[in-house]
């Protein structure tokens, strides 16, 4: 017998009653489906929202939010016996049963004379990883304590379950405010974190014949020093300690492909690399080429002698992370408001290679129109962290000079040496800031053919200022230090003072301390022959170079330097930097990240840019940030 219809009379009967059955339009295959009303007491201190007014079928989810009134937070909600719990977007859902359900909210006033106490008021975390917990006690609240911190990317933090406790981290040196919160009520706890803390990995050095040479090398460019001093022939390789996969590979005197932060973009065609292995290491690249090597973050010379244990010059990186436009613009500022000169892309070495990152600006076809260089370096609010080489400590220079003709450079000069040296000294602690000059052989080639530190001096008996020591952080700081680098230009007879005087340069470097000089120290380099400032009948100036710059450097000799030594040098910040001409007006402004124009004939280089970053701040100054 076929089975019989109900009316849409009972159907309707049945929907206000909550159940219904529906059946198929084909009378031999009827299908019916049962929904389920759920329903909820209203008016009481809350909001219910998102229930279905046609009911749900068994199996489906149901899902909704409560909201409770001013003053008022829910402390249970009830499907049926089923207490549930709501999800981070404050929603609650259960799945449909077999017959109706009724949500029971529960809610209550937030006392307002909730207490909530920290055991802390205030935490120094002396190390990056280290930890601290804090525990919250409260009154008259009987919810779970929230917890938040101002600033996750220095200090984070970790609450617990019940939310009664907090772990907080030091993620990344520095301030955060952590505040626990019992209703209305909250409390706080300032945490500082050090910036010390050695976080560079672990690598193994093998034999090229697999055999271990040392397990556990701390820094990759460490170890890839101890690689080429340790094995024969530079044959060898590197892994992470405790991975099988080789990263780094010398293979007889090849070195393959190996960037700082990991393996390095292959560029087919370059001189010298008959066997097939492109990484951006040789430093005599052609601007095309180098063009392409944007992921070439180090480069080792190839001498004469096949040596690969001295620096010769790095390419510098203009993909667009430090300059606004890689075709044009060559810097950028913090708010990206200022539009950048026209430059040179490509490739730039840095000429004065007694440093491995360096910021640089080079000048050659204006330098005989100048009287004078005028530049100001503001170290203030600049912070240098040693180096955690235990072998390679590290320096940093403030340098102006010429080359071509004189080359001669000095100026500041700051050993920060090593962790393991300072990392225990009293807070406070000061070190003398010194003076330094450095001759460099003449010609077209005396600064890249200059050996790192062959003949520098540093002048130690004269102190132009005064770091001190942070023993909490470990790095040294620069209260209210200012140095000033000076150089007057005399072209033969214009010295008023020496009217017979062959061509000389006279750098003055002085250091400031709260706008009080401390001291100057002046270098006299002299070319030795008669140089007039105008060439030739046709007006030609002189083809001198004039060069300045800032630097940190990990110390290395025959061995490759550290560039995972962990050293920084933060916010420096170039106030001045000017040329005058013969009547003392200021004609070139030689601020790094502006100013200079490819009309003048200047290049800058930013050598090594992966440890080196800088911008043009809302003073129009430019501003370094060194770090290995």
């Amino acid at each position: 017998m076929k089975k019989r219809f109900l009316s849409v009379v009972t159907i309707s009967a049945l929907v206000a009653l909550g159940t219904f059955a529906v059946t198929s339009c084909q009378p031999e295959t009827p299908v019916e489906t049962t929904k389920y009303k759920v329903t909820y007491s209203t008016g009481g201190g809350y909001n219910l929202t998102g229930l279905k007014t046609e009911g749900y079928a068994e199996g489906e989810t149901v899902t909704f939010k409560v909201e409770p009134d001013s003053g008022k937070r829910v402390t249970e909600v009830k499907a049926g016996s089923e207490t549930l719990t709501a999800n981070a977007s404050g929603e609650y859902s259960f799945t449909m049963g077999t017959s109706d359900v009724t949500i029971t909210v529960t809610v209550e006033d937030i006392p307002t004379d909730a207490t909530i106490t920290l055991d802390k008021e205030a935490i120094r975390i002396d190390e990056l990883g280290k930890t601290e917990t804090i525990t919250a006690t409260v009154t008259n609240f009987t919810g779970t304590i929230e917890w938040t911190t101002t600033d996750a990317t220095k200090i984070s933090i970790t609450p617990s379950a019940d939310g009664k406790t907090c772990t907080v981290t030091n993620v990344g040196g520095g301030s955060a405010v952590v505040t626990a919160t019992a209703g209305t009520a909250k409390a706080n706890v300032a945490v500082t974190g050090s910036t010390y803390g050695d976080t560079r990995k672990s690598y193994t050095i093998y034999n090229a014949n697999g055999d271990v040479i040392l397990d556990d090398v701390k820094g990759l460019w460490n170890a890839i020093g101890k690689l080429e001093a340790n094995t024969s022939r530079l044959n060898g390789y590197i892994t992470e300690k405790g991975s099988e996969d080789v990263i780094y590979t010398c293979d007889d005197h090849w070195l393959k492909s190996m960037g700082k932060n990991g393996k390095t973009t292959e560029v087919d065609g370059l001189p010298g690399f008959e066997n097939g292995d492109v990484p951006g290491w040789f430093s005599g690249y052609p601007t095309a080429q180098a063009d392409d090597l944007q992921e070439a973050n180090i480069i080792v010379g190839q001498k004469a002698s096949g040596s690969y244990k001295t620096f010769n010059g790095r390419a510098t990186n203009w993909d667009g992370s430090l300059f606004a436009d890689k075709g044009k613009g060559y810097y950028t500022s913090q708010d990206g408001k200022y539009p950048g000169n026209d430059v040179y892309s490509g490739w730039r070495g840095s000429y004065y290679i007694a440093s491995v990152t360096t910021a640089q600006y080079v000048s050659w076809a204006d330098a005989a129109k100048w009287s004078a260089i005028d530049i100001t370096w503001d170290l203030s609010n600049s912070t240098i962290t040693p180096s955690y080489n235990e072998e390679q400590g590290a320096f940093a220079q403030l340098y102006v000079g010429s080359s071509f003709l004189i080359s001669k450079f000095s100026g500041m000069y700051f050993y920060a040496g090593t962790m393991e040296e300072n990392k225990n000294l009293e807070d406070g602690t000061t070190r003398d800031i010194y003076t330094f000059t450095e001759t460099l052989g003449k010609g077209s080639d005396a600064l890249i053919t200059a050996k790192f530190g062959a003949d520098r001096t540093i002048n130690e008996e004269v102190s132009i200022g005064k770091a001190v020591w942070d023993s909490f952080n470990k790095v040294w700081t620069f209260p209210d230090v200012t140095i000033n680098l000076r150089t007057d230009i005399y072209f033969t007879g214009e010295d008023t003072e020496n009217p017979t005087a062959n061509y000389h340069r006279v750098n003055t470097i002085t250091g400031y301390s709260d706008g009080e000089k401390v001291n100057s120290v002046e270098y006299d380099f002299d070319y030795g022959q008669s140089l007039p400032r105008i060439r030739n009948e046709a007006g030609e100036s002189q083809q001198e170079r004039t060069d300045y710059g800032a630097s940190l450097t990990p110390e290395y000799g025959d061995s490759i330097a550290d560039l995972n030594c962990g050293a920084k040098w933060t916010n420096l910040v170039q106030t001045k930097s000017a040329a005058y001409d013969l009547e003392d007006k200021e004609i070139v402004n030689l601020q790094f990240f502006e100013g200079r124009t490819v009309n003048s004939g200047c290049q800058t280089a930013l050598l090594g840019s992966d440890c080196l970053t800088g911008y043009l701040d809302a003073n129009r100054n430019s501003v370094y940030n060194f770090e290995y």
